[in-house]
Order: C-alpha cells, then structure tokens, then sequence
C-alpha cells in the first residue's frame, strides 16, 4: 500500500468512525476509528524510510500496535513533547485501549463494551482540531 493510499484510507477511516457512531455502533465505531491513527503512523513511516510502499512484509513492520508504530514513525521526541500539552496526553491515553481485536466485540476498558461516551470520547481524541492525535500525526507525514 503506497503512502498517499495510507493517507486517504486514514481519511476513510474516519469518516466510517462517525458514520457508525451516528448510527448507534460505537463498538465498529472505535474499531474503525483506531485504523485511523495506524494508517496515518504507517504514511508516516513510509515518509521517514523514503519508500514508495509501506514495508508490511519485513519482519516488526507487520503490526497494529500503535505505541510501536510511533516508535518507528521516529515521532517520539516530538510526540514526548506534544504529550507534555495535558490535553493530548489525555487523547493519547485513550487511544492505547485500542487494539485490532475489537473486531471481535471485546472488552474496551474497564471490562466492558464501549458505550456512547466512549466511542464520542475516542473520535475527538483521535481528530479534535487542536489535540486530536490524528490531527498531529498529519502535520508529520
């Protein structure tokens, strides 16, 4: 997947993840809305090692953990400066209950569903204009 179909399938993402909240779906909507921030690291990644196509099939780059894509979009220094901003911190935190087995319906955090709060909560801390992880992570790819 080339960086620019990293970059507007992130979009997609999130147009999804509203589309599923405002249809009551705040499991999918979470769980869509996660892939964002993936792809976006991932465009990201494809930025710093100058490569056309994101290196998926190299043993570390196969991953949907999100902490290790920041690691590896070389973001950390920045990002450990951003995070010093509370509300970003904040968005940040919420994003790593994240993770791809949501797809299956489990638990989000604190051992239970994502309820409406939670899925409204998670989307602002992914494309709030001023502290939305996506909304940084954009600024870098």
């Amino acid at each position: 997947m080339t960086r620019d179909d990293l970059k507007k399938l992130s979009q997609l993402r999130i147009k999804e993840a509203r589309a599923l909240y405002d249809n009551k779906c705040y499991n999918g909507a979470i769980y869509i809305g996660g892939y964002a921030i993936e792809l976006s690291l991932k465009a990201r990644i494809c930025k710093i090692l100058e490569v056309a196509d994101f290196p998926d099939s190299i043993q570390g780059f196969k991953t949907h953990d999100i902490s290790r894509l920041l690691m590896l979009s070389g973001l950390t220094k920045k990002f450990e400066r951003k995070k010093s901003n509370t509300s970003f911190g904040t968005n940040w935190d919420l994003l790593t209950f994240w993770n791809d087995k949501l797809r299956y319906g489990l638990v989000f955090k604190e051992n239970r569903l994502p309820n409406k709060t939670d899925a409204i909560d998670f989307l602002n801390a992914i494309d709030d204009q001023i502290n939305g992880v996506y909304t940084w992570i954009k600024k870098h790819w």
